[in-house]
């Protein structure tokens, strides 16, 4: 019965895959509003529409980063699986090994895509901009 509840809970994100086809035309409809509301200089429209594409586009950022860690979170657990095979101890890490290895898996697909540069200049204005 565990079994088939682990199951059914990996296939989540497929069954609820249509969710985020509406949320991107949330958005979309969202940014029409914007423009219409700038075009009318309606200021208390456009400032409820602003604060709701903020509060959406934090959302996905903080989906992306979640998933970005769980998928972390499943290579821990292969490696974990393949030392235990091997009689070895499973290695518990720490949030903040886990963070750094989001940064590095990051750096390393930024790397193979040969934009890793201007992600790092871009870090650094930005951190020269708020001096």
């Amino acid at each position: 019965n565990a079994v088939n509840t682990f199951q059914s809970m990996k296939s989540l994100p497929k069954n609820y895959e249509f969710l985020k086809d509406q949320q991107r035309d949330q958005m979309s409809q969202l940014s029409q509003l914007r423009k219409l509301a700038k075009r009318n200089k309606n200021s208390d429209a456009l400032d409820r529409v602003r604060e709701i594409i903020g509060e959406e586009k934090l959302l996905s950022r903080l989906e992306k980063k979640d998933k970005e860690l769980n998928t972390v979170i499943d290579d821990v657990k292969k490696e974990n699986k393949a030392r235990a095979e091997q009689g070895f101890n499973p290695i518990f890490h720490k949030k903040r090994e886990l963070k750094e290895r989001v940064l590095r898996k990051k750096f390393d697909d930024l790397e193979a895509k040969g934009r890793l540069d201007k992600f790092i200049e871009s870090k650094a204005m930005l951190k020269d901009k708020k001096r």
